[in-house]
This record gives structure tokens, C-alpha cells and sequence, in this order.
């Protein structure tokens, strides 16, 4: 069976190992015939046929596809072909935006920090009267802990909007400083989880210089996280889950989760996992 595993090459890194020779090792031993693709080498087509070309070549499509990425259009393409594509079109746009994140996370009565959003250009004194200092400012479609900023004061509100391309404003969870859960969840099952911290500023991610160690959830992180993944349409995801005064709350929800802190924290096999999962749903 030809599975196509799509990757972006913002992710290639020559300092690191990126685990994509990984994801194909695992891929093969349960039986796929994997390839992987680049998207910036892709162009799509849209005439009398959907057509999908690679490096300039026209291509035969696979039987289903893993995305690494968030190219969207691509996905829709595929999935318009007839592919199962795992994470779909959809529930990708759910976690690549966060806003619509925290709408679905509400609508399914999920807790999250209280965030808000608007289309157009906001002053400090609309968002401090609904939000009490200090606040979260990050860009709806950052990554990696990049563009979030903890707000003060009105000098830091205007920066941190010149630095966001489309900022959201989200309750600030004291109680989390400098650390939170990122749970994996595949399918139904939270298969593993770390605990982020730092020593150094309230951003926890790995990629932001925090450190990660082996971390057991109770059952409440575990529903939270499976019940978020649901809530998105996602198969595979990493779940952000923040530690209240009170218990818990979602973050965010990533659908293209890297699994470097597992690695380094735990035994658990996730390439393997993710591709024993897609081998049971394409049976």
C-alpha cells in the first residue's frame, strides 16, 4: 500500500535529527510503501482532473496520505481525489488557527483560557477591560512558542501587536508559569505525555530552551486531551494542557506534534504508533 508522509521543509533542521528517515523505517515495517514529499515541490492542478505534480513530475496518487504539514489546499486536493488523509483538511484548519481552536473547544464545553479575538484593530484599554493585566498576546497562527508575549502594560500591548500578524488575547494562567502537559493522543488514546518546564520565563515549549521530563496523567488530563482531539476531527495531535488553581485547561492543540521531548523522556515509539494506527484504518 502507497503512503505518501508530506513534510515542510521548515522543519528540516541540519543540526538535528528530524525523525523523517524515522517515520519511514516505521512506515515500512507495517507494510507500507512510504514516500516522502516536500511541499514546497508540489504544485496542484485543477482542470478536468485533479492533478498533483512533484519536482515538475505528474504523479500517480498514493492510497493514502500522512501530512506533516499545514498546506492546506494541498490536503484539499487530495482528500477531492479520494485519499483518506490523516489529519484531514478540516480538522488541520481547526488547530492551525487558533481562534477557531478555542470556538470548538468551547462549543464542546472544553475549558480553555478565556481568549478574544477581533477583525479589526483594537486599543489597549478594549482588551484590559475585559482581560485584567496581566494577559496573553500571540499570533494565531504561531508555533513553536513563538510570538507569545506576556503583557504588562500598554508599551508591551502596542509591541506585541506590531509583532503579531493577526493577534488573539488570552487570560493569563498564573498557576502554569513555566510549565504545562503535552499530551500525544492517537485515535482514542493519550499514548504518552512529558511535562514541560523552565527555568527562566512562563514559555514552556522545548523549542523555546524549556526542558522536558516523563510525566503520568491523571484520567480528568487524559479525557481532556482524547475529548480535544475529538473535538477537531484529529487522529494524531498534541494536546497543551495548562495547570489551574482548580485543575485544568487546554491550550492548544497542535496537529503536526513533534516528538523530540518523548524521545529523549521515554521508550514510547510514536512513529510506530501513528503508523500501526493508519495500517488498522486503512484495513
Amino acid at each position: 500500500m502507497k503512503l505518501w508522509i508530506i513534510y515542510s521543509k521548515v522543519v528540516l533542521n541540519p543540526n538535528k535529527n528530524n525523525a523523517i528517515s524515522w517515520m519511514v523505517d516505521e512506515a515500512n515495517a507495517c507494510g507500507f510503501d512510504a514516500e516522502v514529499l516536500f511541499a514546497e515541490d508540489i504544485i496542484i492542478e485543477a482542470s478536468d482532473k485533479l492533478n498533483i505534480y512533484y519536482k515538475g513530475e505528474l504523479q500517480d496518487y498514493p492510497d493514502l496520505v500522512l501530512t506533516r504539514c499545514y498546506d492546506l489546499h494541498l490536503l484539499k486536493q487530495l482528500e477531492l481525489a479520494g485519499l483518506p488523509v490523516f489529519n484531514s483538511s478540516q480538522a488541520m484548519r481547526n488547530c492551525h488557527d487558533k481562534w477557531t481552536t478555542h470556538q470548538e473547544l468551547s462549543k464542546h464545553g472544553i475549558p480553555s483560557p478565556r481568549t478574544l479575538f477581533s477583525e479589526h484593530p483594537v486599543t489597549f484599554e478594549d482588551i484590559e477591560k475585559i482581560l485584567k493585566l496581566p494577559f496573553i498576546i500571540k499570533d494565531i497562527y504561531g508555533a513553536k512558542g513563538e510570538h507569545v508575549y506576556l503583557i504588562n502594560d500598554e508599551k508591551e500591548f502596542y509591541q506585541a501587536v506590531d509583532e503579531c500578524d493577526h493577534p488573539i488575547f488570552q487570560e493569563y494562567i498564573k498557576a502554569s508559569f513555566g510549565k504545562d502537559i503535552r499530551v500525544h493522543v492517537i485515535g482514542d488514546e493519550a499514548v504518552t505525555s512529558v511535562l514541560r518546564k523552565s527555568h527562566s520565563g512562563f514559555k514552556s515549549n522545548f523549542s523555546q530552551g524549556g526542558y522536558a521530563e516523563n510525566y503520568e496523567p491523571d484520567e480528568i488530563v487524559k479525557k481532556l486531551a482524547i475529548d480535544s482531539t475529538k473535538a477537531l476531527g484529529l487522529d494524531f495531535s498534541g494536546v497543551d494542557i495548562l495547570f489551574t488553581e482548580n485543575g485544568y485547561t487546554v491550550c492548544e492543540v497542535n496537529g503536526v506534534p513533534g516528538f523530540r521531548t518523548v524521545g529523549l523522556t521515554s521508550k514510547f515509539n510514536i512513529p510506530y504508533a501513528m503508523m500501526d494506527y493508519l495500517r488498522r484504518q486503512s484495513c
